[in-house]
């Protein structure tokens, strides 16, 4: 059965649900540099953790338990509806049909999310 074509509108909203952006507060770039290092981190952390515990142990039939569990896990960005609503509401300005619009379709992205 053959998939019927999305509207804009429809691609839109799909596109507020599913864009994301960092709403940390820092450059959108770093986590590109931090995501990896943070992960390279926690795995030196375990190594050294393992070696420490194997340098312990006298007798060598006792096996080392499993390595802890990562302590770090990325937080996900807020999805574009959000981020744009919270920039929006810094804007002093009126608000044209246009922009009415993209409100509209925002709100509908962000009910969406909400229903899962």
């Amino acid at each position: 059965m053959p998939r019927r074509r999305k509207t804009p509108q429809e691609k839109k909203v799909l596109s507020y649900q599913k864009d994301r952006r960092n709403a940390f507060g820092e450059n959108d770039k770093a986590s590109r540099k931090w995501i990896p290092r943070r992960k390279r981190m926690e795995a030196r952390q375990q190594r050294r953790k393992a070696k420490q515990t194997l340098g312990t142990i006298s007798d060598v039939s006792i096996e080392p338990g499993r390595p802890t569990r990562r302590h770090w896990v990325k937080t996900p960005d807020r999805p574009l509806a959000h981020h744009l609503d919270d920039a929006h509401d810094y804007d002093r300005e009126g608000v044209d049909e246009r922009r009415a619009d993209k409100r509209g379709l925002r709100a509908e992205a962000k009910r969406r999310l909400k229903r899962g």
